[in-house]
């Protein structure tokens, strides 16, 4: 809906959405089917702030038989990422063609780095340091929790084609349990379990912060230019 008027700026009615994200004017979607669909906003001619939504791929593209569990759009290189069946597959977003797929892990959860598109660092490195993170993070990044509750990164790479490799200096770090959401904001990761709300470390595995739950419910975060919000 948009937030001006509330009127609809998008339906579906026929698909079982199971995921979506939105970065600036564009909105992924995943549904329980496999299929993708990514769409772009638009204003409309003549209505002041009105706007709608229009896909940017003809017919949502099939990508296998297995429901889509998260999807999120990389606006540095326009490509979804998307997680099925414990695989993240990369994807065109003008056409869904296929550029890459990792299934060398068994993937239960990822999340990009937001510091990439807010360019700022975390609130624990200093403005001379912000400033020179920001310049060096121009490529996107993702992280991401295998089944077997260890953590990876990946960066995009044009070292010899346009694909994502894996920060081996940096992946392997062990948790101890298995996060229900995760944000990175460049040297923090901020993981909220069935057991507990953490701050680690990225470069250590270190937990900096951590709040203990005692049969409360799941925490829900939301993260904004390094500002976790709990509820």
């Amino acid at each position: 809906r948009s937030v001006y008027k509330w009127n609809f700026a998008l339906e579906l009615k026929e698909n079982r959405l199971t995921c979506l994200d939105a970065y600036d004017n564009v909105l992924s979607l995943g549904d329980k089917k496999g299929y993708v669909f990514p769409y772009e906003e638009q204003a409309i001619a003549g209505m002041g702030q009105a706007s709608k939504f229009d896909p940017l791929v003809a017919d949502g593209n099939k990508r296998g038989s297995s429901e889509v569990t998260q999807i999120m759009y990389l606006p540095r290189c326009s490509m979804i990422a998307l997680l099925s069946n414990n695989a993240i597959t990369i994807v065109q977003s003008y056409d869904l063609s296929s550029v890459q797929e990792i299934k060398s892990k068994k993937v239960h959860l990822f999340c990009v780095n937001s510091a990439v598109y807010y360019n700022e660092g975390s609130s624990m490195i200093t403005d001379k340091q912000a400033t020179r993170v920001s310049q060096q993070l121009m490529m996107d990044q993702f992280c991401v929790v295998t089944t077997d509750k260890q953590l990876a990164f990946f960066e995009l790479s044009h070292s010899t084609s346009i694909k994502f490799e894996e920060d081996k200096s940096a992946s392997g770090k062990q948790l101890s349990h298995l996060p229900t959401q995760m944000y990175w904001d460049m040297d923090l990761l901020f993981l909220a379990t069935k057991k507990a709300y953490q701050i680690l470390d990225k470069h250590s595995g270190n937990i900096l912060q951590q709040v203990l739950l005692y049969n409360q419910p799941v925490p829900q975060m939301f993260l904004s230019k390094s500002k976790c919000l709990i509820l």
